[in-house]
């Protein structure tokens, strides 16, 4: 569905990475619960990619964001241009919020994403949140050096 979707700038939104700015997202309930045909990954499986926007802005990767759900027709499309904005156009309340079910519209805003277009480099990756010490042991013996990883299983619906 979202190498269908045309943005206004004319690109897929399936040629865009997609970052949440908060964790627990909806989408990640219905990955580690495998709800509307997407597999089930069990938590100790995910890991939180972590950056900024500032670090996007400074290795100068071509990006939008949006105030809700990319595929939702009430979310808008936000640039570069409007990234000083970009705290007045994110709904903070939704986005930290922990129950999203009611109202709708806070599930939308709570889906609020940051698309960066294509790849990007590694450098852009400042840490990494998983469930458990053995994912993070594993994501060592990779190489990860071991300040880069936090454990949080509370951002995590199964930790």
């Amino acid at each position: 569905m979202r190498d269908k979707k045309v943005l206004p700038n004319n690109k897929k939104l399936g040629e865009y990475i997609p970052f949440y700015f908060g964790q627990r997202s909806p989408m990640l309930h219905n990955i580690e619960n495998g709800f509307n045909g997407i597999p089930e990954v069990r938590a100790n499986n995910i890991i939180y990619l972590v950056s900024t926007v500032q670090k996007i802005l400074e290795l100068g990767n071509e990006f939008i964001f949006t105030n809700g759900h990319a595929n939702d027709r009430l979310s808008e499309f936000f640039d570069h241009n409007d990234v000083d904005r970009i705290h007045e156009i994110l709904d903070r309340k939704a986005i930290t919020s922990t129950y999203w079910a009611e109202p709708p519209e806070l599930k939308r805003k709570k889906e609020s994403e940051f698309l960066v277009l294509n790849d990007i480099p590694y450098s852009c990756v400042l840490g990494m949140i998983v469930s458990i010490e053995y994912t993070k042991i594993q994501l060592c013996k990779m190489g990860i050096p071991e300040k880069m990883i936090a454990i949080r299983p509370s951002f995590y619906y199964k930790p």
